[in-house]
């Protein structure tokens, strides 16, 4: 794609029906290597890779789109093949916002360094889901992959804000990172520079967020929810005082015993008190052994098309209806749709 450029309103697919595992890549839906590159409200589906986003596109948004089915099945020894999106990036920001990803055979969001820098990034508003459910396995991804391995910082500069994530109770653990519903700058062993986590909510995964080797971090307003552990966090004891972690609301969802609610330094600690007490975190934040009640509702405007919503419900109570105010973007007379992204 060339540079400067907007792409909006079309719809990207592969007709094959082969899903079988390959050492080849299924072709890659959009491969973006151009600076100030917009991707506006595609839909993109049944892909290998659905957007690939590199080190020289600075600067690049990718927003509103519709990304789901991508890639063919993984393996235990290759697990490269389906990724909503993959990111790398070195000058500038590349912005992720108001993007549905789901059902996808890989990650969700996998911004990833393999060779390359994991620099500049805004994460935010996108919703993502269920994502290596396509697999035969069982074995869910993160639906956010942070992972860099560069120097002098493994990752840096990086902010993930108003996201909404969802694993399924069927998920079925592997014993690995991967497990967690997000996960940040785990299985390296350097250090990452600065991340700011606030206003997400993470609901299921194994545990539902791992933080792994930053210096500076900011980690506010967030709900956690999980049977299967909330958050796991590696830090220097030196990194820990500095961090800004609070106001946060946990909910262990019934917690399986075999599995600790949290984890600091490789300790298990299997309760709030426990959690408190170890990290000096979370002063302020609240804590409940069930699981939310009612319905959670976000309403977030397109800002491209006026009109136009995503509308983001997570129904704890598994109510047959939920009431959504969609006055912002249909006053009272409007004809409107409501479209499904699972059935599009």
């Amino acid at each position: 794609f060339g540079a400067w450029t907007v792409y909006r309103d079309f719809e990207i697919t592969n007709a094959s029906g082969d899903r079988s595992y390959s050492p080849r890549f299924r072709p890659m839906g959009i491969e973006v290597q151009a600076p100030h590159t917009k991707l506006v409200n595609l839909v993109v589906h049944d892909t290998g890779i659905a957007i690939g986003l590199w080190e020289n596109a600075p600067d690049s948004e990718i927003y509103g789109n519709v990304i789901y089915n991508s890639g063919t099945e993984n393996t235990s020894a290759d697990k490269r093949h389906g990724h909503a999106l993959y990111s790398q990036n070195k000058r500038g920001t590349q912005t992720f916002r108001d993007n549905i990803m789901f059902n996808q055979f890989g990650w969700g969001m996998h911004v990833y360094s393999n060779v390359g820098p994991i620099s500049g990034f805004l994460i935010e508003g996108n919703a993502v889901f269920n994502s290596g459910v396509q697999n035969t396995s069982g074995v869910r991804y993160n639906n956010l992959l942070v992972l860099g391995h560069g120097r002098p910082y493994s990752a840096e500069h990086v902010t993930i804000q108003n996201n909404f994530t969802y694993h399924s109770l069927d998920q079925k653990p592997g014993g690995s990172f991967s497990d967690a519903n997000v996960s940040f700058g785990c299985q390296d062993s350097g250090d990452n520079r600065d991340l700011v986590v606030r206003d997400n909510v993470f609901a299921g995964g194994s545990p539902a967020a791992l933080y792994c080797n930053w210096l500076d971090a900011t980690v506010t307003g967030n709900t956690f929810v999980s049977p299967y552990g909330l958050v796991g966090l590696l830090a220097s004891p030196a990194a820990l005082m500095g961090y800004r972690w609070d106001t946060n609301r946990y909910y262990s969802a019934g917690s399986e015993t075999t599995r600790p609610e949290f984890g600091l330094n490789g300790r298990a600690l299997p309760s709030w008190d426990d959690w408190l007490k170890a990290s000096k975190l979370d002063a302020h934040s609240q804590y409940d052994s069930g699981r939310p009640h009612g319905a959670q509702i976000f309403v977030r405007q397109n800002a491209y098309e006026p009109g136009r919503a995503n509308v983001i419900v997570y129904n704890w109570d598994r109510s047959a209806t939920v009431d959504v105010d969609l006055s912002a973007i249909a006053p009272s007379g409007t004809r409107f749709a409501i479209r499904d992204v699972q059935d599009y």
